[in-house]
């Protein structure tokens, strides 16, 4: 008996079985030691950020010029920069810059990746191949040194930073989706819905996009690391976070011309970047894990 087109989407068993539980998907992850920890350190980070104003012993831009390049001892513990500005709670406020570049920058790419491949792999033909070659063109260039390109180009702010690294991530998001796509799309369960009689929009966001979701997620995690390595790369260079805003990047900047007589200055910014990006690949590996259908419980 022919199905009527027009009415709820064609039930799928693959969607279905894409869809791992929360819960599995949870346990899956408290598995992994490593992905433990890193979801820890998130977790904490994000509340350092949240409530640096609570935290922070000091405003982060106020300068005591009397207590310049102090080491770290009970006023400070982190010690003070080279205009007495408390590392602490620039340090603190610097994870709310990370943050938000890494999270928004990554929301740039996923925004424009994830279409342009969903795109190029079901139509295919012309369409594929200039937006393959598109994506082939900017991945041509170094991912940094694209993005200090364009941060160069569009001029030094931390807005002009996000759309720059959020720029040399789409190629990544869309190359990834497209090869998903074009494995899923020869499945049973799509040519069952396009024999319903449903439409290629109907198809793609109820059949194809729930089973590129877990690449996508494991993906974006792993981006948030390299956006946040990228911003403080950016700042670094002074082509990010402009001052008296707090950065990671500008802060190792500023403690590059005290590595001898004053180490601390780069040791609490470098550590932060080191530990915050580690911790989002741990965390993105563990998904990646979690999210393996071919695993079991």
């Amino acid at each position: 008996m022919a199905i009527e087109a027009g009415r709820r989407p064609f039930p799928s068993p693959v969607v279905a079985s894409a869809r791992p539980r929360t819960r599995v998907v949870f346990t899956r992850l408290l598995r992994g030691h490593l992905a433990k920890v890193g979801a820890g350190v998130i977790l904490l980070l994000i509340l350092a950020a949240m409530f640096a104003p609570q935290l922070a012993p000091y405003d982060p831009a106020e300068q005591h010029l009397e207590d310049m390049v102090r080491p770290p001892d009970q006023g400070h513990l982190l010690g003070t920069d080279d205009l007495g500005r408390d590392i602490l709670s620039r340090l603190l406020y610097g994870a709310r810059v990370s943050l938000v570049v890494g999270v928004l920058s990554v929301g740039i790419s996923l925004l424009i990746g994830v279409p342009l491949g969903l795109v190029a792999g079901y139509r295919g033909g012309w369409l594929d191949e200039v937006i393959m070659r598109l994506m082939d063109g900017l991945l041509a260039f170094p991912a940094l040194v694209l993005a200090l390109a364009i941060t160069a180009a569009l001029g030094p702010s931390l807005g002009n930073a996000m759309i720059a690294i959020g720029t040399v991530g789409i190629p990544g998001f869309a190359r990834l989706v497209r090869g998903q796509v074009l494995s899923i799309r020869a499945q049973e369960f799509v040519e069952a819905a396009r024999a319903a009689g449903l439409g290629d929009r109907r198809i793609i966001l109820h059949h194809i996009t729930p089973n590129v979701l877990a690449p996508i997620i494991v993906h974006a995690s792993l981006r948030i690391a390299f956006a946040v390595l990228a911003e403080a790369s950016l700042s670094f260079l002074g082509l990010g976070a402009q001052p008296p805003t707090p950065s990671w990047g500008s802060m190792l900047n500023t403690g590059r011309e005290y590595l001898e007589m004053a180490p601390w200055l780069s040791i609490a910014p470098g550590a932060a970047i080191f530990i915050t990006t580690l911790s989002f690949n741990f965390l993105g590996d563990g998904l990646r894990d979690a999210l393996d259908p071919r695993l079991k419980l």
